[in-house]
């Protein structure tokens, strides 16, 4: 089942995608409220979803609409956790000279961070380095603490996509990765949620991130150093995580930062993000208003004698 929460006469509606046609779920707004629902109500509503697309027409209170007529919004529309697993990926370890970690690296974004796909990368006036990560991106289905990785999977709702875009000269300037990871308006993320059971190996997915139809990065996901049941066993240790919460996974070697000279994101660009049985995420770039104002780096106040 692949699932699509999108603009619907002003307002968020989730839908079910299939073949390029969406059939409404009538009162579910997003994916997160679609996995807090009782199973039976559930199963209905997709029932009837499904009927509406087998007979490509309106059936009782599911619409059907085209997929490319859509506007796209954000698969959950306010997260209440993103926590995102770095050097998840053994090539790209070693391309940016980092040890591989004994534990998923784990840092968090905010829900101000996030675009749909469709909607622009804002680049931020205070950097031209500005990098982009291919990613996938696991949606929690169900509340989870202490998850064993053989109940791993059941707690994952579905997978999406998603563009860890990193603000490279704030990323790390004072031994932490937060800042260049949190500006507002610069993590794409969606378009559909596929549920695990519509993928015929979720373990094992091609990645792919191309500019231009230039091909930047391009791996699969049975590469990661931490594979999914790993990384959920892990962080359900530190947290419980709940219905809607989303894990990017890491990227694969391919970075702009670390290519020869440096590869930095564009005003005009085009980023297209694939993962294999998912779909493409698409964004264009976006030049900051007022141009760009970089070096605005705080510097540490000199200490009296």
């Amino acid at each position: 089942m692949r699932l699509i929460t999108f603009d619907h006469r002003g307002k968020a509606q989730l839908g079910i995608e299939r073949q390029g046609r969406v059939a409404t779920l009538p009162g579910v707004t997003d994916v997160a409220a679609f996995f807090t629902l009782a199973e039976d109500v559930r199963a209905q509503a997709v029932r009837g979803a499904e009927k509406a697309l087998l007979a490509e027409a309106a059936l009782g209170d599911h619409e059907t609409l085209p997929f490319d007529g859509v506007k796209t919004l954000l698969p959950v529309l306010q997260p209440r956790k993103i926590i995102c697993v770095g050097l998840n990926y053994r090539d790209h370890a070693a391309e940016v000279g980092m040890e591989i970690p004994k534990a998923p690296a784990l840092f968090a974004k905010f829900a101000s961070t996030l675009v749909p796909h469709g909607a622009p990368i804002e680049l931020p006036r205070e950097s031209t380095k500005v990098d982009y990560e291919a990613e996938l991106v696991l949606v929690i289905g169900r509340a989870a603490s202490h998850v064993s990785m053989e109940r791993a999977w059941s707690v994952v709702g579905g997978l999406t996509i998603g563009n860890d875009v990193s603000v490279r000269d704030f990323q790390g300037v004072s031994g932490q990765w937060m800042a260049g990871k949190v500006f507002d308006r610069t993590t794409p993320i969606g378009p559909v949620v596929a549920t695990p059971d519509d993928l015929s190996n979720p373990n094992d997915l091609e990645i792919r991130l191309q500019i231009g139809g230039e091909v930047l990065q391009r791996s699969r996901t049975s590469q990661f150093i931490f594979d999914v049941a790993q990384m959920v066993e892990y962080i359900t240790r530190i947290c419980t995580l709940e219905p809607g919460d989303l894990i990017f996974t890491g990227t694969t070697a391919g970075v702009g930062f670390t290519r020869k000279p440096p590869r930095y994101l564009q005003d005009g660009e085009r980023i297209a993000v694939y993962v294999e049985g998912i779909g493409t995420l698409e964004n264009p770039v976006a030049a900051p208003r007022g141009g760009f104002a970089p070096d605005l780096l705080p510097k540490a106040r000199a200490t009296g004698s």
